[in-house]
């Protein structure tokens, strides 16, 4: 139906996936051809995979952690017991880690349980159980690569009566250097409520799955801890009830975030939040990609620059003919009032005028009316109402959108909950409707940070789209996504992402693109 609508602008928008895409930044040179493949960036980021864990059929796990030390060619220890969260696709792996570029050797791989309790190790060489192994610790690797360095290993299961020494690990080790709580702590706990959060910019993620290391001190000034895994949003977790102290130590996106608290501070049921602030980052610029006969085929490129004020300042708009030659096709100019958006001028291939969009705000800060005006002079409006639903936490955003050059009225409505647009429907008014319903990964949409609206008020979620699903009556797509995969850097920002097409009629495969994002 929105495609009735794209046609009805006038050609203004040419597809909903380039609307969704413009959210890229300008470098300070550009090359001659944008399109080319840009120098490879190395990679310093490593994650250490395992075929299989002994005694154990693979598959999904929950509340497994590696324990991984590493050290450079001085024998200098520049990863020390980090503990890694392990997830199961195809193989066992953990989270992806940046590291200081050199040769590279890992000393110690165990992996625990939420309560820090040895699992399996890779055993040492000398060791009593090296011989087991095909190749004991420590294991060399070189980093930069060109992609993501994926080191193999290999574990065993600790047995009961093994010990740390028989795998060549100091004795104690296999505790990870925590201790169990004593006999009969467990019967005087208490209930307290515990969310994770990340301010990013102006944006809060508090809605983000992880693991927090639980310390806590008795009267005697003894230390016991554990690993408790976090789902996303509100936990209730257990605290012990006579502990002097409580300490929580959460780390997500490369930064390590703590809270503690006495005796005299812990309240049964009381929700504690743990977490900290971080700057967004900007995108430098954004690629596409079709695959085509195995290799992947520039499209386009979308270049981002901003102010000093880190406010959008310009969009470069890259595209092909079909000699190949690279031109650009359009750009974008931005105006503000204060910390507002006011309007995007824009301009075709040839410097010229090729129309605008105006922004207009509600007094909570909210657009209220967005006016599109073409190259040919075609006025396209729309006005947006919200409305907030404390019992369902969501927010419904209206947008009745008309046009200069007909009579045709088109509602669109929006349903945002927790930041993220999780359904949508519109219908005009000669009956072509739409209707779409959205998942979300928990990584951070680098789109969201930038402050470039459009006529449909995409790029607000706040997490990147996993899967979408589409109805369409009187009015039906050529193309349609069906499949999002996404690689992402160690700080929570996807980095590329592959999307698959098919006919929305036939459901037949149609094609796959990459985007590739640079910040």
């Amino acid at each position: 139906m929105r495609q009735l609508f794209l046609k009805v602008m006038g050609g203004l928008i040419l597809v909903n996936s380039i609307l969704l895409s413009a959210c890229s930044k300008k470098e300070d040179t550009i090359t001659r051809n944008p399109l080319e493949n840009p120098p490879p960036v190395l990679s310093r980021s490593v994650q250490w995979t395992l075929d299989a864990l002994p005694g154990q059929s693979s598959g999904p796990i929950t509340n497994l952690f590696a324990i991984v030390s590493v050290e450079n060619e001085q024998q200098q220890e520049i990863l020390s017991s980090r503990k890694l969260a392990i997830s199961y696709n195809g193989k066992y792996k953990t989270e992806e880690l940046e590291l200081p570029a050199g040769t590279l050797r890992v000393t110690r791989f165990i992996l625990v349980n939420e309560a820090g309790v040895a699992q399996f190790a890779t055993p040492k060489a000398g060791s009593q159980k090296a011989g087991l192994v095909t190749a004991a610790l420590p294991v060399s690797f070189i980093l930069p690569q060109p992609l993501l360095s994926a080191v193999a290993l290999q574990v065993l299961r600790i047995q009961p009566g093994d010990t740390p020494e028989s795998y060549g690990y100091p004795a104690g080790t296999f505790n990870n250097g925590t201790q169990n709580p004593p006999p009969g702590d467990g019967n005087s706990m208490v209930k307290i409520k515990l969310r994770a959060f990340v301010q990013v910019g102006d944006i809060r993620y508090d809605s983000i799955p992880g693991s927090v290391l639980y310390t806590y001190w008795d009267e005697n000034q003894q230390s016991f801890g554990r690993y408790l895994p976090l789902v996303a949003g509100v936990n209730e977790i257990e605290v012990s009830a006579a502990a002097l102290r409580h300490h929580f130590r959460f780390s997500k996106w490369s930064v390590d975030y703590e809270l503690g608290f006495t005796k005299q501070e812990l309240a049964e049921g009381r929700l504690y939040e743990i977490g900290g602030v971080k700057q967004a980052k900007r995108l430098k610029n954004e690629l596409v990609y079709t695959l085509v006969n195995g290799f992947y085929k520039p499209e386009t490129r979308t270049i981002f620059s901003y102010g000093a004020d880190n406010k959008l300042s310009e969009i470069n708009y890259y595209a092909k003919r079909q000699d190949n030659s690279v031109y650009l096709s359009k750009k974008e100019v931005f105006q503000y009032a204060g910390a507002q958006l006011q309007q995007i001028n824009q301009f075709d291939e040839n410097s010229a005028a090729a129309g605008f969009i105006s922004f207009e705000y509600n007094t909570s800060g909210k657009i209220s009316k967005v006016v599109n005006q073409d190259g040919s002079g075609i006025r396209t409006t729309g006005m947006a109402t919200y409305h907030y639903t404390p019992a369902t936490d969501m927010t419904e955003v209206k947008i009745r959108y008309s046009y200069s050059h007909n009579s045709i009225v088109m509602d669109y409505f929006q349903r945002y909950r927790q930041g993220n647009m999780i359904s949508d429907n519109s219908v005009t008014s000669v009956n072509n409707t739409e209707n779409g319903q959205y998942l979300y990964d928990n990584a951070i949409n680098p789109f969201a940070h930038i402050g470039r609206y459009n006529l449909l008020f995409y790029g607000r979620s706040k997490n990147n789209i996993l899967d979408e699903q589409k109805t369409y009556f009187g009015n039906y797509p050529q193309a349609v996504v069906y499949s999002y995969t996404y690689r992402y850097d160690e700080e929570g920002y996807p980095v590329e992402v592959l999307k698959s097409y098919k006919s929305y009629l036939t459901g037949q495969h149609l094609y796959t693109t990459k985007t590739v994002y640079a910040y």
